[in-house]
Formats: structure tokens, C-alpha cells, sequence
């Protein structure tokens, strides 16, 4: 349940000098499109604002940011917030060190995933946008009717990176028709769509373009040719010069096979051999939040994550292979 309004949101942004602004662990598209569009924003009305993740940027998502790969709030020297806001974090959990470092001082949490909890002071939460940066273009535009900020360029190339991204090139069935207004409205502030739309759908580096051959290589079919499992082991990344970074978007390659309604990939860690990386991408027939929920994990309905301990990949795949089927069935 959220406890405060857009415009209140605003009024509070407004009153602020110093904002420090957390995005999630493994941070994609929505969370730091919304962070950066909110920073510059903010920055146009001559507040100082810092925007902090745990991990690494992700090279393909660095435009968002400045072309930056890291976000470290310990680089800020002598920036002391004086407000700190979470934004695409259900859980503080999902903001890594930065959640356990604020515990108790997380002023305001802005987000779209339902059913996450409210840890911060202030809650905004809406599940029927279809990315959080829906709701910034909502706080940024309260933020220009009282002269707190406003709606620059590159807040708008940030805002279309985040919709784009959480919406899959707005081709998912989160998609609304207020979704289209909203991108109407950036691409007219000046948003930079085909330039990044290409960096998002299309742009590949060579060492991911072997991972999708290592993935059609090694793939397994199940329930009768509807469900795709790729496990990726240490072995196979370093057999073919792999980072974990290079292998991350599979999953997402794998639902574009025909027939296929849910694709799985399940990624063996670098630092624990029994540690396991589950991501899901699944059609309109199955539930990729509900599945991953079996493991512990979550995420939108039709692309969540989860980790799971096993003794090898092999069991690691078996787990999960058998898990999903006990639920939806075997065919």
C-alpha cells in the first residue's frame, strides 16, 4: 500500500538539497533509467544528486549512466544526503550492501512490482505501471508544476531506456495505453529512442554472439519442445571466454524460438560452484514470477529470477527442470 502521493513526493523532493538515489543489485534498464532521469531532473533545478548501486554497470546499460561502470557511494566525497531514495527495489534486500548500510534511513521507495515490502518511510507503489520509470515521468512532471525540476533530454532518454527495457520493446502485455502516452511525451522532450533502442534490442558484442551459439549448442527441450533449459557451467565460460555478464541475456534469447513458452537459464556462480543463477522468460500461458517463487525468488510475471544451491549443474538443472514440471505438468 503506498503512503504518500506523487505530488507529496514532489513536495518532499523539492524541500531537499542532497539526494542519494539507490538502484538495484544487478542492475537493468528500469532501475537506472529511473534513477538518472529523477538525477537530472533533480540536478535542473541545482540540487546535488548522487545515484549508488552495489554492483558493477552492466557495459551495454553504461549510456545510461554516463558511460560509468561503477556507482559507489564511498567515491561521493563529501556528499552527505539529507534524503535517500530506493527506486525499482521491492525488497531492501535487492539494494546488496547499500540496503543493509541504510536499514532505518531509506526516506522514500519508489516501485512497480507488487507485493514487495515497505521498508522506507515513504511508500509509492503502483503494480499496474508497466516500468518504474512510468512513475519518475509521474514525479518528474509534479516536480515542473511546482519549479522543483523538470523534464530534460536526458531525463527522457533515460526514462525511454527504462519503459523500453521492462516492456521488451514495448511488445509485452504490461503495455497500456497510458504506457504509449507516456513515451509519446518523451520522444517530443527529445528522448533519443532509436539510438537507444538499438543499444538495448539489437547491439551485441562477439562474446555474446558465442554465447548464444554455446546456448544452441547445449539447450534442452522439455515438455514436449515448449520449455528450453540452458545450463551455463564455470567450464563452458571459460572454454569460451565467457563472463557472466556476456551470458546474462539468454534466457530472453531462448523465448524467441518458436513453440517456446518458457525458457530457462540457469548459470553455475564464478566465486561458489554450488551456487546457481536462475532466470526465467516465459509466454502468455505460464507464470515466470510464480515459478521462481518455488526457488525463492521473483520478479514480473513473465520474467523473474532466483538462486538455488545444487552439487553439480547436472542437479542443479534437474532441480529446476523438476520442480517447474511438478507444478505445471509433464505433457
Amino acid at each position: 500500500m503506498s503512503n504518500i502521493t506523487v505530488p507529496e513526493i514532489a513536495a518532499m523532493l523539492g524541500e531537499k538539497q542532497n539526494i542519494l538515489i539507490l538502484s538495484h543489485i544487478n542492475p537493468d534498464a528500469d532501475t537506472l533509467g529511473s534513477a538518472f532521469a529523477l538525477k537530472s531532473a533533480l540536478q535542473s533545478a541545482s540540487k546535488t544528486v548522487n545515484v549508488a548501486c552495489a554492483d558493477q554497470i552492466p557495459k551495454r546499460l553504461r549510456f545510461i549512466c554516463g558511460m560509468r561502470d561503477s556507482l559507489r557511494e564511498d567515491s561521493y566525497k563529501g556528499f552527505t544526503p539529507d534524503l535517500i531514495c530506493a527506486v525499482d527495489a521491492a525488497e531492501p534486500s535487492l539494494l546488496g550492501e547499500y540496503g543493509s548500510r541504510t536499514t532505518g534511513f531509506i526516506d522514500l521507495k519508489i516501485d512497480h512490482h507488487p507485493g514487495g515490502s515497505e521498508y522506507a518511510r515513504y511508500n509509492y507503489i503502483d503494480g499496474t505501471a508497466a516500468a518504474t520509470g512510468e512513475l519518475i515521468f509521474a514525479v518528474i512532471k509534479a516536480l515542473g508544476e511546482i519549479g522543483k525540476g523538470k523534464l530534460t533530454q536526458e531525463s527522457a532518454t533515460c526514462l525511454y531506456a527504462a519503459i523500453a527495457s521492462d516492456t521488451g520493446c514495448f511488445k509485452y502485455p504490461n503495455v497500456t495505453s497510458k504506457t504509449m502516452r507516456i513515451v509519446a511525451d518523451l520522444i517530443d522532450a527529445g528522448a533519443e529512442h532509436s539510438d537507444v533502442s538499438y543499444r538495448l534490442f539489437e547491439l551485441k558484442t562477439v562474446n555474446e554472439a558465442v554465447a548464444e551459439r554455446v546456448m544452441l549448442n547445449n539447450l534442452n527441450l522439455y515438455r514436449s519442445g515448449t520449455m528450453a533449459v540452458i545450463t551455463i557451467t564455470n567450464e563452458m565460460k571459460a572454454e569460451n571466454g565467457l563472463t557472466d555478464e556476456d551470458v546474462g541475456g539468454l534466457a530472453s534469447k531462448l523465448r524467441e524460438i518458436e513453440g517456446i513458452q518458457l525458457a530457462v537459464s540457469i548459470r553455475q556462480s564464478a566465486d561458489d560452484s554450488k551456487s546457481f543463477k536462475i532466470s526465467m522468460r516465459s509466454g502468455a500461458s505460464v507464470s515466470a514470477a510464480r515459478l521462481c517463487g518455488l526457488f525463492g525468488g521473483g520478479g514480473h510475471e513473465k520474467a523473474a529470477g532466483a538462486t538455488i544451491t545444487a552439487d553439480s549443474p547436472r542437479d542443479a538443472e534437474y532441480k529446476v527442470t523438476e520442480a517447474i514440471q511438478s507444478v505445471i505438468g509433464y505433457v
